[in-house]
């Protein structure tokens, strides 16, 4: 992979991808003259096109994946949101949803610190609202590192409300058409272990019921 694409201008901590970047300007220098002698000139900046390259490796370093992120952006910011972390979660995120998105299916939310309930556990992972479900994405420890289990479509919501009396724990609670419930929630930034157990975030859980209000059929 080195000997084809060169040295990596990113890498994860754990060698678990590398990444290589590329940011282009569309701006030009103009160069006027005054005379036999005289010149001066001036550049215009317009826009910059960014294009970050992930390969994404299993714990034996094996090749598991590769996708681009490109776009435009005005420089300094939001350039270097390509660089971000939260960059990254986004691009894996959408590279992992694409086996379960439909033809005419788009991703709008990526909430990335959830948890689900299962029984008497929380299980950490990533909330995905597209165009058509809320699809969430189980956390693992090998590649590929989410995985999506469950997928809720719009026709299926119901009540969309806060869990609890007074909705301090931070729990989005979806109930189906047909009774049963599913309950989301959120650890705050930065997120920090247990993945499991609270404390919850109120706001980001009221984030993910205002999108699934907006979009619900």
């Amino acid at each position: 992979m080195l000997l084809a694409l060169g040295d990596p201008d990113d890498a994860a901590p754990d060698g678990s991808w590398l990444a290589w970047e590329d940011f282009r300007g569309t701006g030009h220098l103009l160069v006027l003259t005054g005379g036999p002698y005289v010149m001066g000139g001036f550049e215009t900046k317009d826009v910059l096109h960014y294009r970050k390259h992930y390969v994404f490796f299993d714990r034996e370093g094996r090749f598991r994946a590769s996708v681009v992120d490109a776009g435009s952006c005005k420089p300094p910011s939001p350039c270097l949101e390509a660089s971000l972390p939260l960059t990254l979660a986004k691009v894996r995120t959408d590279l992992l949803l694409q086996p379960v998105l439909l033809a005419d299916e788009s991703v709008l939310e990526r909430l990335a610190g959830a948890v689900r309930r299962d029984g008497g556990r929380w299980i950490p992972g990533v909330v995905a609202v597209t165009s058509k479900v809320v699809v969430f994405l189980d956390s693992h420890d090998d590649w590929p590192p989410l995985r999506p289990v469950m997928r809720l479509p719009h026709a299926e919501w119901g009540v969309v409300e806060r869990a609890g009396d007074d909705g301090a724990d931070g729990v989005a609670a979806i109930t189906r058409r047909d009774g049963s419930r599913q309950l989301f929630a959120f650890k705050p930034y930065p997120i920090e272990p247990p993945l499991d157990a609270p404390p919850f975030d109120r706001d980001r859980a009221g984030h993910l019921l205002e999108a699934i209000r907006v979009l619900r059929p």
